[in-house]
């Protein structure tokens, strides 16, 4: 059996592969299986789509995080995150909540689900867990997960060079490749590479510094492929996702507390949830007058600047309040800032988890190097394909 190499280029838009920045895979784009461009599902759990060919309405997988008190990591630390949440109020220092943030996290990744409490209020974080890297993982526990299929015919599955939300991030890009090249078991390999998403956000997708970044990174992934052999193994270069421009800040937390402030109370009356381009709302009021009253008024503050509003079910998922009462999605080019994971500090220039369906700027790629794969272009596929190329040659 031959290794079976998948590179998860994050955030590597369909567009980056070019003559110019990236002549190694746009070379080997030319004399490999292309797909030009990879819709992925709506949402952040691109992971789940290529390891386990499951779209997001399928896997009942959207964000990373979701209301679940029950299997929340930090329901048991509620009093003092209580009393921290106090003195990061008081203090009112970036610094203080960094320091305040970074010890909670090493006591809480002990946890087998612990995640990082990024900026999300820590007397809220006892309401909150993962999703596809918690308990409900589908890599982890579904029978059609690669990793699954591989434990189940004795092959090698190799992911210590790839990243979890529930595990410490270790080494950058470089590190992790390096990691990869010291393991000579054969089997399934699974690289994570950072560079194009934080370059992307840092820079916007369409500026210099991201092409030069792009370049750089292209030369590694050149010397990895020549360094490992080549063609002696299956190689999978996937972009599970692509990068747009952000040309408008929403402070949608200011909004909701000048709007509903008066009459509700965040935390108790209701719930949020902020990622950079979706928002979600929970309705709490044990009063069920107050409650609908509560859900109205936030749908009717939402729909004022969102591109769609709507119940869980409205887009596919289960609704078991997991992804909120009500989920907001912004048009392509807006994020919500500050929000649960950027930091604030930080302009966001380009931004990731819009509706992929007319967007081309969502879209990523794959590179399928083998020998036993002829030349072939692909104009439009989906993440769940490349689980498929996947599966076939590993079993």
């Amino acid at each position: 059996m031959k290794n079976n190499i998948i590179v998860l280029l994050d955030a590597f838009r369909y567009d980056y592969i070019t003559k110019e920045y990236t002549p190694f895979l746009y070379s080997l784009s030319k004399s490999s299986k292309y797909y030009q461009q990879l819709i992925p599902s709506f949402g952040f759990c691109e992971r789940t789509e290529i390891l386990v060919g499951l779209e997001a309405a399928e896997s009942n997988l959207f964000t990373a995080i979701g209301y679940d008190p029950v299997n929340s990591p930090y329901r048991n630390y509620a009093w003092l995150l209580e009393g921290l949440h106090w003195i990061e109020k008081s203090l009112a220092s970036p610094f203080s909540s960094k320091v305040i943030r970074r010890i909670i996290w090493e006591v809480i990744s002990k946890s087998t689900y612990g995640f990082h409490p990024v900026n999300i209020p820590l007397n809220e974080l006892k309401y909150f867990s993962l999703t596809e890297d918690g308990v409900r993982s589908k890599i982890k526990n579904d029978k059609r997960s690669i990793k699954n299929i591989c434990e189940a015919n004795n092959i090698f599955f190799n992911d210590c060079s790839s990243t979890y939300l529930n595990q410490k991030i270790t080494g950058d890009d470089s590190y992790r490749i390096d990691l990869l090249k010291q393991c000579k078991k054969t089997g399934v390999h699974l690289l994570y590479i950072s560079s194009a998403d934080a370059n992307g956000h840092k820079y916007g997708p369409e500026a210099y510094g991201c092409s030069e970044e792009l370049n750089k990174l292209d030369g590694q992934l050149k010397d990895l492929y020549n360094d490992m052999g080549g063609l002696n193994n299956n190689w999978y270069f996937v972009g599970d996702h692509g990068m747009t421009s952000v040309k408008e800040n929403i402070n949608i937390l200011q909004i909701f507390e000048d709007e509903i402030g008066r009459e509700y109370k965040l935390g108790s009356d209701y719930f949020i949830f902020i990622d950079s381009t979706i928002f979600r709302f929970w309705s709490n009021n044990k009063n069920e007058a107050t409650n609908k009253q509560c859900l109205e008024k936030a749908q009717y503050i939402l729909s004022s600047m969102c591109s769609v509003v709507g119940t869980p079910d409205y887009f596919g998922f289960g609704n078991d309040r997991i992804y909120g009462d009500l989920i907001a999605i912004l048009e392509s080019g807006k994020v919500f800032f500050p929000d649960y994971f950027n930091d604030s500090n930080k302009e966001i220039r380009g931004m990731h988890g819009y509706m992929p369906d007319n967007d081309l700027s969502t879209r990523g790629m794959a590179i399928i190097s083998s020998s036993d794969t002829s030349n072939e272009k692909i104009n439009e596929g989906s993440l769940t394909d490349i689980y498929l190329e996947l599966k076939s040659r590993i079993l």
